[in-house]
């Protein structure tokens, strides 16, 4: 399956944490979520591709592997933190940054290096296939 060019990473990322709203007890250690998420009126239901969202949750699956297996610098356990509230809880960036205890700035940093990733690991794929 190819990603659709018109959709950014972090529009897949954000429908991937729609379709994927609790992981409890995942192995690779996925966060649950409340009922209450904090999801803009762009994610609905209708918008969410489940086909996609899969493939965006095994590509993810992967980046928190190699993540997890690197995760012995404060850098990446900041920025695995940033990517659960950035994107698996959708928050905007100013609570993102509020809740980490981190500058606008430094979120908008991580958030590109975490999309920067992801979009090579999609790209590894399509290769591949």
């Amino acid at each position: 399956m190819q990603i659709n060019d018109s959709i950014s990473i972090r529009d897949l990322l954000w429908e991937w944490a729609y379709v994927y709203r609790e992981r409890p007890g995942d192995s690779v250690g996925y966060p649950c979520k409340s009922a209450f998420q904090l999801l803009t009126p762009v994610h609905s239901v209708e918008a969410a591709d489940v086909q996609r969202a899969e493939l965006t949750d095994s590509v993810v699956r992967e980046w928190l592997q190699i993540m997890q297996a690197r995760s012995n610098s404060e850098a990446v356990r900041t920025e695995l933190e940033v990517f659960w509230a950035r994107y698996y809880e959708c928050r905007d960036v100013r609570s993102a940054a509020k809740k980490l205890g981190l500058t606008r700035t430094k979120i908008c940093e991580y958030c590109s290096r975490i999309e920067a990733s992801i979009e090579v690991l999609f790209q590894l794929r399509a290769k591949a296939a």
